[in-house]
């Protein structure tokens, strides 16, 4: 006798990311002449479970695909496989280092780099990233990389894709521990009890010595600079967030407030650089003047490091009031990658 079916077994993982990549706005077909494929429009192409590699999925198939869509920018979100060139080799690697530094720095945030790494042939790079894969540094994909992380962060796609990814280390939690060493969910980071980010590597740091927790105790760093973020104890163990607190002598070797931090900064006509404004400023009947930001960087700034501002004694209230370690100032460092987020 034949049983009847109620229905049929899916890998959870993998529904958790396919929802993601609906959300996105996106469709996805098994084709076996494919190894993965974009149309240009909105159907994503991927190969059968048959061709993956034993490290393979399809959740990582998949979020690989949207790293490659980001890296492309909104341009390449509308063209046949993203805008990849793969006649030009420096071109190709380019973008695929990109790639896998944008998808390394997420997938950290919630401990998953080992548990959604690269396929084989390009795991020698990626299992060459450094801790930080946006840090500083000769690797011209590093560039790219942290333009696309703007855009993952606080683009479209940044909800779909950081539900999936929150999502999927709520199913890490459950297996790290039922899993044996073969397993690719034995190495998926423990995460902060609190914050639910992925805890750091060196188990004598802690909350209570970390630049993102304020000073009632919440961390600004797992809030999205809410600043009603979670509660932290002073012992809690540290995240992958972790900052030592800054001073104003570290101000001169960052200047992320003067430079892409932030688009423009406001002065009124009763502010002393009124009395003698720069050429460079821009009347506004609302606030009185703006100075502008080409590429980023504030009209003031002067060039080189240490960073400093030319008409520092004079600088607009809003410069006055921006507190070292403040949401601003972490903010700031965030946007132009100089913190771990």
């Amino acid at each position: 006798m034949t049983r009847a079916r109620h229905g049929v077994y899916r890998d959870p993982v993998d529904l958790i990311w396919l929802q993601c990549v609906a959300d996105c706005g996106l469709d996805v077909v098994v084709d076996p002449s494919v190894y993965a494929s974009f149309d240009g429009r909105r159907t994503l192409s991927v190969c059968p479970p048959s061709d993956y590699d034993p490290d393979d999925s399809l959740a990582q198939l998949l979020l690989h695909e949207l790293c490659h869509a980001l890296v492309q920018g909104p341009a390449g979100r509308r063209t046949v496989d993203w805008g990849l060139d793969n006649t030009d080799d420096d071109a190709s690697a380019l973008q695929e280092h990109a790639c896998h530094r944008l998808q390394a720095a997420l997938l950290d945030r919630h401990g998953l780099r080992d548990v959604l790494a690269v396929t084989t042939d390009w795991r020698p790079y990626w299992d060459a990233l450094p801790d930080d894969p946006l840090a500083h540094g000769d690797d011209p994909a590093i560039a790219r990389a942290r333009d696309a992380w703007a855009d993952a962060r606080r683009g479209p796609w940044s909800g779909p894709i950081d539900r999936a990814l929150r999502a999927t280390a709520d199913i890490a939690d459950l297996l790290r521990s039922q899993s044996d060493d073969q397993s690719l969910w034995a190495r998926a980071r423990p995460r902060h009890p609190r914050t639910r980010r992925a805890l750091h590597g060196d188990p004598t740091l802690t909350c209570g010595a970390c630049a993102w927790r304020t000073q009632d105790g919440r961390c600004l760093a797992a809030s999205d600079h809410d600043e009603q973020g979670p509660l932290v104890a002073d012992d809690d163990p540290a995240c992958l967030q972790f900052e030592v607190p800054h001073t104003a002598s570290d101000c001169g070797t960052c200047g992320a407030c003067c430079h892409r931090g932030f688009h423009a900064v406001a002065f009124g006509v009763d502010e002393p650089l009124a009395a003698s404004p720069p050429p460079e400023a821009i009347p506004d009947p609302e606030v009185g003047y703006l100075l502008p930001r080409p590429d980023g960087r504030c009209v003031l700034l002067q060039a080189g490091t240490p960073w400093r501002c030319a008409r520092y004694a004079a600088r607009p209230q809003a410069c006055r009031d921006f507190a070292v370690d403040g949401v601003h100032c972490l903010t700031a460092r965030r946007r132009v990658g100089l913190s771990r987020r």
